[in-house]
């Protein structure tokens, strides 16, 4: 495979781990280096290295985890897979597996929830980043990052307001990410290595603002998102007393901040209210009621946006490093710069005014350039030709 270059190699760039404590994370894992290209190996060669000592089996597991250490060392290396390549979905890595292994019978089998649960493995424990082997997020559009104020996180538990969170991005130079309902480890993950490419500083307090049901849910899905920001590499947060106890995170849909939040309440089921989740929930907060309630919640939606933008005002200004002023004159460049670059963009590949079908074709058509390039020129109009003698 030919050297191509790598788009970042962030490889524990958020652990200060030293080689010691890699080689015992390695060792822990049962992941060695090979030489040979485990891909490439007989059947003999697998059951030398994977097979159980005690029958002819192979240990799918730990000749997975090795596959895909040695599939990062080689895209470490400059000779990455096709997949890398395409940035394809983290299934193209199973596939990449899948074409090799299933040439031996000891070996065949769908093993792709083991391919992803070993990666997510590997991750969490800090031998790699989900972004090292240039995976596509289709998340990728649900979250914006800012450098203005890179200490503040903004998030909502629903894709439905991420127009509403570009603005917030905009107006206070904030990171603001939707999480789709439930948190994505490989998404959230890859926005941790994308601050990290960006120049944020990892080793910062951050503080985290989350739009999310006021229900079990909601306290469910911002919890596991600070949990899933921590295991990426941020392990410094500010703790907020919005509750009867300390967290990492301040709730903004509470029912504190609702003008009647008695009418905009909605009936739990009788399952959720049953459920442990839902009791720690209401010994935590105090349920809709302050009583300690789990009959209620209240979903975020009941917030409007004038209101949303008052509350994120108050607990955001405060804590800009940046100010809002500021934001907004570096937002209005960013945008002015954008539309300039589509309008240029637009002049460029736009035939000239009253052309002829000759002309478009032969204005597209690829020219030889001095520094090797493909470029294009353009016919001038015939209107503007001089007349033949």
């Amino acid at each position: 495979m030919d050297a191509v270059p790598l788009s970042g190699r962030c490889r524990l760039f958020w652990r200060a781990a030293s080689e010691d404590e890699h080689e015992k994370v390695l060792f822990k894992f049962d992941i060695r280096h090979f030489d040979k290209n485990i891909l490439e190996m007989s059947l003999e060669e697998l059951r030398q290295h994977f097979g159980y000592k005690t029958s002819m089996r192979i240990r799918i597991t730990i000749l997975i985890r090795n596959i895909i250490w040695q599939t990062y060392e080689y895209i470490q290396a400059g000779s990455p897979p096709d997949f890398y390549r395409r940035r394809e979905c983290i299934r193209a890595l199973w596939y990449y597996i899948k074409k090799k292994t299933t040439q031996h019978r000891a070996t065949q089998g769908n093993h792709y929830s083991v391919v992803s649960d070993q990666l997510l493995l590997m991750v969490k424990a800090g031998l790699f980043a989900y972004r090292d082997f240039n995976f596509r997020d289709k998340d990728a559009e649900q979250r914006r990052l800012r450098l203005e104020n890179s200490h503040i996180i903004l998030c909502a538990e629903k894709d439905s307001f991420i127009a509403f969170l570009e603005e917030m991005a905009d107006l206070y130079g904030c990171h603001v990410i939707t999480l789709g309902g439930s948190p994505s480890y490989f998404s959230n993950n890859t926005m941790v290595a994308e601050m990290h490419e960006l120049g944020v500083p990892m080793d910062q307090e951050f503080m985290v603002f989350t739009i999310v049901d006021f229900d079990p849910a909601g306290w469910n899905a911002a919890e596991e998102f600070v949990k899933q920001l921590q295991d990426s590499g941020l392990r410094k947060f500010r703790s907020f007393d919005t509750y009867t106890r300390p967290l990492p995170w301040r709730d903004l849909c509470i029912p504190q901040n609702h003008a009647d939040p008695k009418a905009a309440r909605y009936r739990l089921t009788r399952r959720v209210q049953a459920m442990e989740d839902t009791h720690e929930w209401a010994t935590l907060t105090g349920g809709v009621d302050g009583k300690g309630s789990k009959s209620y919640g209240i979903e975020s939606d009941e917030f409007s946006d004038d209101l949303l933008r008052a509350l994120i005002d108050r607990e955001l200004t405060p804590h800009l490093r940046t100010s809002k002023q500021l934001v907004a004159k570096r937002s209005a460049m960013r945008g002015l710069k954008e539309a300039l670059t589509e309008f240029l963009l637009a002049r460029l590949l736009q035939p000239p005014h009253g052309a002829s079908a000759w002309q478009i074709a032969a204005s597209r058509r690829p020219v030889a350039a001095t520094d090797g390039r493909r470029s294009y020129h353009v016919v001038p109009n015939v209107k503007d030709r001089p007349a033949r003698s």
